[in-house]
């Protein structure tokens, strides 16, 4: 069945190995950087992935990519730690992971990420926030050494909250519009 919908989603295939890749990374790095950093470590998919809008990369030989925000838990601003600092640390935890993994390629620092590749397939982007509970305050490292306001949570809750008088079919029809866009 050739529909549109079909020909710019991903296939199931490609789905489950980026699913898979995106756990083993995330099972290995989050233990190390936490102990790199001595903080706790939590992470929070973000964009396309997490709101099931991924869509086929146009060209073939290029990528689709998937958002995973590293969150240290801790005022990193009061603790000391700059974000530099911390986006130095996760470069570190990458490069590591990468270099047991042939399949995968850490690519050069980018403003307000790492980047992982799978070369021809997808690639992981890794922005590094920092998340205070007591303030609730979230700021994500840039390669400038600031910390900025940025919070994606707070924005993946406004557009659930935006969309949740949808029914599952409407909800269905916007994520299709949303990737016809893209």
């Amino acid at each position: 069945n050739e529909t549109l919908t079909n020909r710019i989603s991903l296939s199931p295939e490609q789905v489950e190995e980026a699913k898979e890749q995106k756990d083993l990374l995330l099972s290995l790095i989050k233990p190390e950087l936490s102990a790199c950093l001595d903080v706790q470590v939590k992470h929070w998919l973000q964009g396309s992935y997490k709101n099931h809008t991924l869509i086929r990369p146009v060209r073939k030989g290029d990528e689709f990519d998937i958002d995973i925000g590293i969150y240290l838990l801790c005022n990193a601003e009061v603790k000391g730690m700059s974000a530099l600092d911390a986006k130095g640390a996760t470069r570190n935890v990458l490069d590591w992971f990468a270099s047991a993994r042939p399949d995968t390629k850490l690519e050069a620092s980018k403003t307000s990420c790492e980047r992982l590749s799978y070369p021809a397939s997808f690639h992981i982007d890794v922005p590094i926030y920092y998340f205070d509970e007591n303030t609730r305050i979230c700021r994500l490292a840039t390669q400038e050494n600031t910390w900025i306001d940025s919070d994606p949570k707070a924005l993946q809750d406004w557009f659930y909250k935006s969309v949740s008088h949808l029914t599952m079919e409407y909800l269905s029809q916007l994520r299709r519009i949303i990737k016809y866009i893209k």
